[in-house]
């Protein structure tokens, strides 16, 4: 089971890799991002898929607070994918739009209460079979998965 990061640094720590992805990102060019090697994906695609995964986590949190359901993730990732043609958005925008993502992110998980954070919301896996999960485990997840493709994506631009 992974550690869970106290709430109060769950915040905190997500408030803080867009400053992180960025300073690495400065040191690339729009050439440069693109490289990739030992079959790791370029910097560019780690970033395109964070913030992928922004909109679609964020939404997911939105959504299981307001409606009080998770919706389907899968659905909605190949919605997000659709909509916003990531992959052709310059590197520039496409960090300003994670880092306001993320931004809007931080303020609604700091507007919940403990409460809130920690209520199960109900929803179906991919086999259908029924599940829960808390905002607080999504935010969680959302922080571990984002962080392995932050050390994917510093390890690229070192080696770049």
């Amino acid at each position: 089971m992974p550690t869970e990061v106290p709430f109060e640094r769950l915040i905190d720590e997500l408030s803080q890799s867009p400053q992180i992805i960025g300073d690495a990102l400065s040191t690339l060019g729009n050439r440069a991002a693109l490289n990739s090697s030992d079959g790791e994906w370029s910097p560019r695609q780690n970033v395109e898929h964070l913030t992928a995964l922004q909109i679609v986590w964020s939404d997911l949190m939105h959504a299981a607070y307001e409606s009080g359901a998770l919706p389907n993730r899968e659905a909605h990732w190949m919605q997000i994918v659709d909509e916003f043609q990531l992959n052709r958005v310059p590197l520039k925008k496409l960090m300003d739009r994670f880092s306001s993502d993320r931004a809007r992110l931080d303020s609604f998980l700091g507007s919940l209460s403990e409460t809130e954070l920690v209520h199960e919301y109900e929803f179906r896996l991919k086999n259908g079979k029924p599940t829960s999960r808390s905002i607080d485990a999504i935010a969680q997840r959302l922080l571990r998965h984002e962080q392995q493709h932050i050390r994917v994506l510093l390890k690229a631009i070192a080696t770049s």
